[in-house]
């Protein structure tokens, strides 16, 4: 592979690199929306958590709720790992490359003994950016997959549990016999017929 080549290849893979990047940004709207939705579905059983008891529906309901909810707080924990704190660096600026091109042509016009070599030192450094830019960029990359990968096992993981929930907890549901609410409007009535 001559040095041109070289360069192609790693130019290649340094925009395959970019393109990952929004992929994987995209890629977590899914997972993210499916973690708002069981979380809404995790608060309406807590605002109507049933009677604790030891009958085989409430104890299979409450223990797929709590492993339903720990799946998702890890899911949780896990897409914002795969969200956040990645750092991607980038070539520089065209103006910051001619830059450089600039100070080659200097320096070699004010060291004639010094053989010419301004292709050469232009095309190592390029090679030199795209190879620090690329290594940076594929792994962030690699951890953001990887955190993406793990939390989307976790979200499975909380989808399951809390759909096997909702089996106990519509039972216990339907065979709980309703609150009475007993309202007293005239006690002194009350007292004076039981004289």
């Amino acid at each position: 592979m001559n040095p041109q080549q070289l360069l192609d290849f790693y130019k290649e893979m340094y925009y395959f690199e970019l393109k990952r990047k929004d992929t994987l940004n995209s890629s977590l709207g899914l997972p993210i929306g499916i973690v708002i939705l069981l979380a809404g579905g995790v608060l309406y059983y807590i605002q109507n958590l049933p009677v604790l008891s030891l009958d085989v529906w409430t104890v299979v309901f409450f223990a797929t709720f709590i492993l339903g909810g720990i799946c998702l707080a890890v899911a949780i924990v896990f897409l914002v790992l795969a969200l956040w704190n990645h750092e991607y660096s980038y070539l520089p600026t065209p103006s910051e490359i001619e830059a450089y091109r600039q100070a080659l042509i200097e320096y070699y016009r004010q060291n004639p003994d010094v053989p010419p070599g301004i292709d050469e030192d232009f095309h190592n450094f390029l090679y030199e950016q795209f190879c620090m830019h690329l290594e940076k960029n594929t792994g962030s990359n690699d951890s953001k997959s990887g955190h993406l990968h793990v939390g989307l096992g976790w979200v499975i993981g909380a989808i399951v549990f809390l759909a096997v929930s909702m089996g106990p907890f519509y039972k216990i549901r339907l065979t709980e016999k309703p609150v009475q609410k007993v309202e007293v409007i005239n006690l002194d009535s009350l007292r004076g017929e039981a004289k």
